[in-house]
Parts: structure tokens; C-alpha cells; sequence
């Protein structure tokens, strides 16, 4: 079953005249001042993940985590300048607090095809609810030079754009409008189910299930150049900055099996109960050096909360998931999983501890 998106058209000059009708353009808050019109986010609604084996994903995501049931969709997008269609296959699940959306590119030329060919696919974008109403926070972005790459409605479900903002914050975000079931993707009947059908009696034998998105992880090659951004154009902060390196109490580092001293430095800041972290390697071999390397500044990683720490490792070593870098702090101890290949992007989870000492506070943002 082919999707075809409602409405689905070129957003740049929709938003650019909003942007002149709302206000026209607006200058850029001065570093450490409030932000003028700030697009406080206050839900995580869905974390999009694009693939190149849609059927692969889905069985690895429910076969190691439990992920899963997934309604599974072909969907029809407008192409570059929303003149050629292209076509993707869909895959959504919940798990706890929210969503996930997979994405295989089919045919034509999208912005998740770019993905794919430039990155080799993995973690694209975030969905998020913005405070001011969709329409507001379009023109706030466009008045900063912010458009959507794609934007469109789905019949039952709302609207959304998936912004143009991976130059300024190093992230793809997407905002969304519900009307009817307030969940991001198509509502009609899907192609497909896998496993299928869901049922009351189907249960995942999976022994470590996701509980809960925690911490949205964003490699960087400045925390100071990319906090003030967030902060003058999502009003995201403030932001506390903190060096973890084995003189502040990490301890227990290792990289891919092998024990290492390595040190880098964190900012901080939450919208609601999530927690937003860029990471910017200082020393030591990391898999954020690696991966600002490979594929630049970007989305990195989600850290997921488990109910025991101990037995999903042992669990994912069954599973043939190994570990790819880990430490031990004054708040207990956390490990980057190997499942790039299997889910499309890194996994973190950890185990807290008894409050302990955090290192010093570097700073403040806005001071």
C-alpha cells in the first residue's frame, strides 16, 4: 500500500512570507543574553533512524530490545523542490515515553537518500513539540534563516517539518502538530506488521527491554560555539559544562576491550525530563573522535534506561552486541553499545549510583 503525504509541498517560500508577516528578521541574541523569542521544547515525541534494510531493522530492534510491535508503511514524498516524488518504507514502535520511526529511502531522491549516501545512514532526526503554537515556531526559525527540508501532513495524524538545522545545532530537528492521535507517521491501516499481527499474546523474549529515552548524546567540535546556539535559537539552556578525564574521578575506561585513559568535556541542559548532552573529545581514544571523523558533528547516540544494568550486558553478549567504549564515574557507570550495524545507531545504558561528587562545574551557559 502506497502513502501518498497531504499537502506535501516546498515550505521555503510558505515560511519566508510568515517570517515577513510575523515580524521580519530578527537579530541574533548577543552570547550569555536571554534569548528574544524563545521555542522552549518540552516533548521528545520520536527519535528517526534511516536504513538501508527496513526488514533487517525491525527484526534486530524487537530480537535484542523488544522493540516492537512495528506498523510498517510505503509512503509517497514530494522530491528536492517538491516537484519529483520519491518513495520511502516506514516502520514505527513505541517504547515507554516515545517513539521510534525507521526509514529505508526506495526510489527517487529525498533527504533521507542524501542520508544514506552521504552518512551511511543512522540517526537523522528528532521530533519535538514546540511550546509556541507550529505556525510560530515556523516563522521564529525562518526569521534566523531556519527552513524545512521536507514538510507535509498525515491524514489523521497532524502535520510536521523536518527543519533545516543540522549547519547550526548538528541535529535535524522536526516539529509537529497533532490533530487527531497526537502520534507522528501515517494512521491508516499499515502494509505490514512485523512480528504480525500484534495481539494481547505476543510478548518479546527479549531480556533487556528499553524502558525509556533518558539522554539525547550530540558529538560537537566546540560545547561553547554549540551551546550558544541552542541557546539563541531553541532557548535551550542553561547549560552546565563539566571535564570528565581521570583526575575528576573517571574511572574504569575502556574502548572497544581495551582499558584507556581518555577525557572529554560535556554540557548539559534538559527539556523536561530529557536531558540534551554535547560531547566534545578532549583526549584518549573516544568513539566521539571516531565518529566526528567518519561522519563530522551529529547526532550521536540515545541513552536509554534499563532496569538492570548488569544482566543487559550479559544478555547482549548473548546477542553477540559487544561494548564500545565504557567508564565508571562518581554517578555510576555507563556503556556505548556496538549496535550501529544492527539498529542503525549507538545505544548507551548505564547504572546510577548513590549521588557521588560530580567534577567541578566548568561553567554556566548563559552565565
Amino acid at each position: 500500500m502506497n502513502i501518498r503525504l497531504r499537502n506535501a509541498i516546498p515550505w521555503f517560500p510558505v515560511v519566508a512570507f510568515l517570517a515577513r508577516v510575523l515580524g521580519g528578521a530578527a537579530a541574533v541574541a548577543a552570547p550569555g543574553a536571554p534569548a528574544a523569542e524563545k521555542v522552549v521544547m518540552t516533548d521528545l515525541l520520536q527519535v528517526a533512524v534511516v536504513v538501508p534494510d527496513l526488514q533487517k531493522a525491525v527484526e534486530a530492534y524487537w530480537d535484542i530490545f523488544g522493540v516492537g510491535p512495528w506498523r510498517i508503511h510505503t509512503t509517497i514524498l514530494p522530491g528536492k523542490g517538491g516537484v519529483n516524488s520519491s518513495s520511502v518504507r516506514l516502520a514505527y514502535a513505541r517504547t515507554g515515553n516515545v517513539g521510534w520511526e525507521l526509514i529505508q529511502p526506495l526510489a527517487g531522491r529525498n533527504i533521507y537518500r542524501d542520508f544514506l549516501e552521504s552518512k551511511g545512514g543512522g540517526f537523522h532526526h528528532v521530533t519535538l513539540n514546540p511550546v509556541m503554537d507550529y505556525d510560530s515556531a515556523l516563522a521564529h526559525f525562518a526569521r534566523r534563516g531556519i527552513f524545512p527540508l521536507l514538510g507535509g501532513s498525515w491524514e489523521g495524524s497532524g502535520d510536521y517539518a523536518c527543519l533545516d538545522t543540522a549547519k547550526d545545532l548538528h541535529a535535524v530537528l522536526e516539529i509537529f502538530r497533532p490533530t487527531e492521535s497526537g502520534i507522528p507517521g501515517p494512521e491508516s491501516a499499515p502494509e505490514a506488521w512485523y512480528p504480525a499481527p500484534p495481539s494481547i499474546h505476543l510478548h518479546a523474549n527479549s531480556e533487556v527491554l528499553l524502558n525509556k529515552i533518558f539522554q539525547i548524546g550530540i558529538v560537537v567540535r566546540s560545547i561553547d560555539r554549540s551551546m550558544t546556539r541552542y541557546w539563541d535559537i531553541l532557548g535551550l539552556g542553561p547549560w552546565r559544562v563539566h571535564t570528565y578525564r581521570p583526575e575528576t574521578g573517571l574511572t574504569r575506561m575502556t574502548i572497544r576491550g581495551k582499558e584507556t585513559d581518555y577525557a572529554m568535556k560535556l554540557a548539559m541542559a534538559y527539556t523536561g525530563p530529557m536531558m540534551w548532552e554535547l560531547i566534545e573529545p578532549l583526549s584518549g581514544p573516544t568513539i566521539y573522535a571516531d565518529f566526528l571523523e567518519q561522519k563530522g558533528e551529529g547526532l550521536h547516540h540515545v541513552h536509554c534506561l534499563v532496569a538492570d544494568y548488569e544482566k543487559a550486558l550479559t544478555w547482549l553478549e548473548k546477542k553477540g552486541i559487544g561494548i564500545l567504549m565504557s567508564g565508571t564515574m562518581a554517578q555510576g557507570s555507563y556503556a556505548y553499545l556496538d549496535t550501529e550495524k544492527s539498529l542503525g545507531f549507538i545505544i548507551e545504558i548505564g547504572k546510577s549510583r548513590p549521588p557521588g561528587i560530580r567534577p567541578a562545574v566548568d561553567a554556566y551557559y548563559p552565565r
